[in-house]
């Protein structure tokens, strides 16, 4: 039961993603999307059929995504979050031992694993390079910050406050004669 709604799902969702992508690819974009919903219906189709197979195709997949994000954002982890972390979710849902299970008692009544070894290692090395982005800046910030104080404004607010605040340097008080 959970490997055809999990097909069911899947499919449902490569069918959106193929639609928005033929939408993409007819505004001049790109063609990826496209191409990573066929192969996710592709999954979806296996999961239904209760292929072991499908693991090692969605393993597959990712690493394309990878490899299609490093070149068309680079290491620049914020631009990587609308482009794989619908992948990133499936992948772990697939990755749980009661999908993994049924897909491999479906080939082998004898065959109990909890772990299919390539789609948990492709999401292990995904998750210490999502770890390693967090430290890495593709915007480093160039230039120097002045130490120095700044002097204090030689024009005064008195009676005629031209700038908000009193002054161009935006102090927020009033000279003595304006109390009352």
């Amino acid at each position: 039961m959970i490997l055809k709604v999990t097909g069911i799902v899947i499919a449902i969702l490569s069918f959106i993603l193929l639609f928005m992508g033929a939408q993409l690819v007819a505004a001049g974009g790109s063609p990826a999307y496209s191409i990573i919903a066929l192969v996710l219906l592709a999954t979806a189709t296996l999961i239904f059929l209760k292929k072991k197979s499908a693991l090692t195709l969605y393993a597959l997949l990712m690493w394309g995504i990878l490899i299609w994000i490093i070149y068309e954002v680079g290491f620049d982890k914020w631009q990587w979050i609308p482009r794989g972390d619908l992948f990133a979710l499936i992948g772990l849902w697939l990755a749980l031992p009661w999908v993994v299970r049924p897909l491999y008692q479906a080939g082998s009544s004898f065959d109990n694993r909890r772990f299919h070894p390539f789609l948990g290692s492709t999401l292990g090395v995904m998750l210490v390079i999502v770890v390693a982005l967090m430290f890495h800046d593709p915007y480093p910030l160039q230039g120097q910050i002045s130490n120095a104080t700044p002097t204090r404004s030689a024009e005064s607010a008195g009676k005629d406050w031209a700038a908000y605040g009193g002054t161009t340097a935006g102090q927020r008080f009033s000279s003595l004669d304006q109390r009352v």
